[in-house]
């Protein structure tokens, strides 16, 4: 899927490596016939298994690594009216085994010109090879040279969607800004996930361009957004369950639950001990584990079982606060 896809024609050899199949004689028709008008001055030429001749293909494109692709142009002028014009309006030339069909040169790889066609046509499936980052982001970006509409091909559930999707964890920054650039709005949220650790500041001028003012806002207002949210849950401290107090309507004093305003104090330094290092230290892809291991030993060091029990409360509160905070744009 991420090669150019190739095959032999009928009657023709793979020259030099084997693997690498190629029509060396420019007088085979796609049927194994010979063209008596056929040009043999024409070179090598590689047909995609993916769009061999057929009978209702009515557009030959080349890629500029010479592989040929059969099209009907019916998919294309379904996709875009102004998209088979666009094609027409390319260079052309003589098909190389046969004077009867021209050739129109497509300025774009073969891996990419087959992603192309396939997501026209829909033709690309999950079952395949997952096709590289970088001829997939070429491709999009290569669809409005040929009137063609990345929103109207990239839709979600389609597998170019998501394949762009799959490659969000590892090339998030470069997703986004193909998603933002493009508008692909559902893309770009997904995406901005995956860039919850990345130092937003250090986006370069060049791709931030790309991004445009949007969905930069987007992104650092994400980030920001995040970090306010575990500043705020820091703040609230364990709630302390009483100083004991004496009832004066009783001859015996009656003294209620609580451990006074030692305990109090050992309660909120305690939590300040924690809070004070994920402050300092939060970043908006914190995990929550990290909020867990810095609390709860903490817990241990207090000797009210009450006063225990009210911070291990909290820092759940926090865990599940934290987890409610949004983390797309």
């Amino acid at each position: 899927m991420t090669g150019s896809g190739t095959e032999n024609a009928p009657g023709s050899r793979g020259v030099g490596d084997s693997s690498s199949p190629t029509i060396d004689n420019p007088s085979a028709r796609p049927d194994g016939s010979l063209n008596d008008n056929a040009d043999d001055s024409h070179g090598l030429i590689i047909i995609s298994p993916s769009f061999p001749a057929a009978d209702d293909s009515d557009l030959v494109l080349s890629s500029i690594d010479n592989v040929v692709f059969y099209v009907k142009s019916a998919i294309v002028e379904k996709a875009s009216s102004a998209a088979r014009m666009s094609f027409s309006k390319l260079a052309a030339g003589p098909h190389p085994y046969d004077k009867d069909l021209v050739v129109v040169s497509i300025p774009e790889r073969a891996p990419v010109l087959m992603l192309i066609l396939q997501a026209l046509e829909g033709k690309i499936s999950l079952e395949d090879p997952i096709p590289e980052c970088d001829d997939l982001i070429e491709a999009i970006d290569a669809l409005p040279k040929y009137d063609l509409e990345p929103r109207t091909v990239v839709r979600p559930g389609t597998a170019i969607y998501i394949y762009l999707l799959s490659h969000a964890p590892t090339r998030p920054l470069d997703i986004f800004a193909l998603a933002a650039h493009h508008k692909l709005d559902s893309i770009a949220v997904e995406a901005s996930k995956s860039l919850l650790d990345y130092p937003v500041e250090s986006i370069e001028d060049e791709i931030a361009i790309r991004i445009g003012s949007h969905y930069l806002n987007r992104l650092f207002s994400l980030h920001r957004m995040r970090l306010e949210g575990m500043s705020w849950l820091m703040l609230k401290p364990p709630m302390f369950h009483g100083v004991p107090q004496a009832n004066f309507l009783s001859r015996t004093p009656q003294v209620s639950n609580g451990c006074g305003e030692g305990g109090r104090r050992n309660l909120q330094n305690a939590w300040a001990l924690g809070a004070a290092p994920i402050a300092r230290d939060t970043r908006p892809d914190l995990n929550e584990d990290r909020v867990r291991k810095t609390f709860q030993p903490l817990a241990l060091d207090l000797d009210c079982v009450v006063c225990r029990s009210s911070f291990m409360v909290r820092i759940q509160e926090v865990v599940e606060g934290w987890a409610a905070v949004r983390d797309t744009i």
